[in-house]
């Protein structure tokens, strides 16, 4: 059975004054059955992009390989007036937000640094199922300078007002600019690797190695968030602020190919430089690999004493505010939940459906 937790906070009310109130969100998405065969449901959540084809076989290195774990996850809501409200001459209209966090408990990164390298060898061993033959670049001088310069794993990466943690496996590191960007710390780093850009490593090692290069990225996300903040329309009036949440696993990813028969190469300053000729094949999901194992054993508040009263404080002004007659004020209720998990059926969770997303890549080939 599905399950999930919504919050719901109310503001100060005065005479015209609003409430913000938790409502039945819309349906979820339903959990991928650990007894269903991946790849009979691969077209579902999976998709294969620029190309209609991945290389069948043949040798590929394993370029990167990261997990991201969800540390953190928030919405927001508020309600609105509209771009066509009036103010009455009786009643002071005083808007509602509701700012809401989960945070992930009951792992360390120690417990995520070695469930990257299980991820990680169990993704390997899919490619080599798949019919591949995979290869060591260990051996190569430029992949051992984008290992080398990457970042080091926990990398904090932030995205879509979500925190996670980005580990990577013993022998590799955190380089792609998805997670860390060329302004977040690389450019210093690559330029001292003489002027080359991580892009210009990874063909550089590939076209050496005369293989397919194989980058694998998996997100796993411990709960998730949604707030109707930013979906209103300007002119719509709204009354009410709405956020929930949904508290079961999910694991996305991408398996980005990178071919050495799709490279441009030529020669320049006495080195080889190359670049892929247009864009290289990928498979991403479609939507989330959500899991049927329920992995969390409590949620609790987690607001610290103070945050609460500064809050209680900051809608004490915003009454007085309205009281006094000034518009455009408004009440403040911030939730802050610690998600505890099981560790045991985290991992569980985490490994097995990272399994059926790299299955499903494999099938649509």
């Amino acid at each position: 059975m599905m399950n999930k937790t919504t919050l719901v906070s109310s503001a100060l009310v005065l005479t015209g004054m609003l409430a913000a109130c938790g409502s039945q969100p819309p349906k979820k998405q339903e959990a991928l059955s650990l007894s269903t065969d991946p790849a009979s449901v691969a077209a579902e959540y999976v998709a294969l992009e620029n190309g209609t084809t991945l290389p069948r076989g043949g040798n590929v290195m394993i370029t990167s390989c990261n997990v991201a774990f969800g540390k953190k996850t928030r919405a927001g809501a508020s309600t609105q007036a509209g771009a066509l409200y009036r103010e009455s001459a009786d009643k002071t209209r005083v808007e509602a937000k509701v700012s809401s966090e989960m945070v992930l408990e009951g792992v360390d990164d120690r417990t995520l640094e070695r469930l990257t390298s299980v991820i990680c060898q169990d993704a390997k061993q899919a490619l080599v199922e798949a019919g591949y033959n995979v290869i060591s670049g260990q051996d190569n001088a430029q992949y051992q300078e984008l290992q080398a310069n990457g970042k080091p794993s926990p990398h904090e990466w932030d995205y879509n007002k979500s925190e996670y943690a980005v580990f990577a496996p013993s022998g590799y590191s955190v380089w792609d600019n998805r997670f860390v960007g060329v302004a977040g710390g690389l450019m210093s780093a690559f330029k001292a690797a003489k002027g080359n850009s991580s892009d210009q490593l990874l063909t550089g090692a590939v076209n050496a190695k005369q293989a397919t290069g194989v980058a694998m990225h998996f997100v796993v996300a411990f709960a998730s968030s949604e707030g109707d903040k930013g979906r209103k329309s300007m002119f719509t009036r709204d009354d009410t602020a709405e956020v929930s949440h949904d508290t079961r696993m999910m694991v996305t990813g991408d398996i980005n190919f990178m071919p050495a028969a799709q490279l441009n190469c030529w020669e320049r300053f006495g080195k080889t430089e190359c670049m892929p000729k247009g864009k290289t094949p990928r498979v991403v999901t479609r939507k989330p690999l959500i899991a049927a194992e329920q992995a969390y054993v409590r949620i609790h508040d987690i607001q610290s004493t103070g945050s609460k009263i500064g809050e209680g404080l900051a809608n004490t002004l915003n009454m007085l505010s309205a009281l006094a007659g000034s518009s455009g004020t408004s009440t403040i209720d911030i939730e802050q939940l610690g998600v505890e998990v099981d560790p045991v059926v985290y991992e569980r969770v985490a490994r097995e459906y990272s399994r059926r997303f790299m299955k499903m890549a494999m099938s649509v080939r």
